[in-house]
C-alpha cells in the first residue's frame, strides 16, 4: 500500500530531525521497498547518509531519487546540488 510508504517517509523525517539518522535511514529504506519510485524516500536517505559522511551511499541514494522523481519534483534542484556535493566529497577522500 503506497500510503504506508508515505508514513515511513514521514517517520523518517521526524527521526532525522531528532538526530536518529540510522532510524531515519531504516524508515526511508522501508518506504523504498514498498514504493521503489518514491523519490522522497531516496532523497531523505541520501541526506542522512551525507550527514553521516557516508558519501558513496549518499551518491547512490541521490541518484536513485533523481531517477525516480517527476521532472517537476520540487526538490530536484536541491537534490542535484546535494548529489554534486556528495560526489565532490567522495572524490576528495
Amino acid at each position: 500500500n503506497p500510503m504506508y510508504a508515505r508514513a515511513y517517509v514521514n517517520r523518517g523525517v521526524a527521526r532525522g530531525e531528532l538526530g536518529d539518522l540510522n532510524g531515519a535511514i531504516t524508515d526511508y529504506a522501508a518506504a523504498g521497498r514498498i514504493q521503489p519510485d518514491l523519490a522522497e524516500a531516496w532523497g531523505g536517505m541520501g541526506m542522512c547518509y551525507a550527514l553521516q559522511g557516508r558519501w558513496a551511499e549518499a551518491v547512490g541514494s541521490f541518484e536513485r531519487a533523481l531517477a525516480s522523481a517527476h521532472p517537476r519534483w520540487p526538490f530536484r534542484g536541491d537534490t542535484e546540488r546535494r548529489l554534486e556535493e556528495a560526489r565532490r566529497r567522495l572524490r576528495s577522500r
